[in-house]
């Protein structure tokens, strides 16, 4: 039902065309059982169309672990993984993926990785509305920071390492301040009471 529902008057000739679009527009509906109707109905296990669906899948699985974009090579690794077919499969389809604009090409710090287009253009948007904020003057008033250090210190009863003491010259200085660290880290930088 859903399927008609999404495809309408259209449904049984679009999914015997692609029936890996099933795991793109219908909510539920993942590569894996999309695969099983390929197989169902006779869509070889090596075809292009297969290896195309198999290549998103691997960007979107990727997206659960917080990855944007994925490094080429490890791209078509774990394709090929999923798969089971041959790596040249697994090229011609990143290739025609890539010409049809499915999937998005980058070169970021001499680093070929390939995106699902929508990441790419909310990567963009985000760093582009960061930059922006970055570009304005702060919100907090003029403070004399060694001082305000002084007495948070003293309020405290702790010391601030220096890297401690940077970054929160740089928070009370910057109009936004962008906290890094590896996937699934946490990101405080110290834990002390409010001064």
């Amino acid at each position: 039902m859903r399927i008609y529902k999404t495809y309408g008057e259209d449904a049984i000739e679009k999914v015997r065309g692609n029936p890996y679009t099933l795991a793109k527009d219908i909510h539920g509906i993942g590569f894996k059982t999309a695969d099983q109707i390929a197989q169902k109905i006779g869509i070889p296990v090596d075809s292009l169309i297969r290896a195309c669906a198999g290549l998103s899948h691997v960007l979107m699985e990727a997206t659960g672990e917080g990855h944007c974009a994925l490094p080429v090579e490890l791209l078509k690794d774990e394709a090929g993984k999923l798969l089971l077919v041959d790596d040249k499969i697994v090229t011609e389809a990143l290739e025609r993926t890539l010409a049809g604009n499915d999937l998005v090409r980058d070169m970021i710090n001499g680093q070929e990785l390939i995106f699902l287009p929508r990441l790419k253009r909310a990567e963009e948007i985000i760093a582009g509305r960061v930059r922006s904020l970055a570009g304005s003057s702060s919100a907090f008033p003029a403070i004399d920071f060694d001082k305000a250090i002084v007495w948070c210190q003293e309020k405290i009863g702790k010391e601030l390492a220096p890297s401690q003491r940077d970054a929160l010259k740089l928070a009370l200085s910057s109009r936004a301040l962008v906290i890094t660290g590896g996937p699934a880290s946490a990101k405080p930088l110290w834990s002390m009471p409010s001064c």
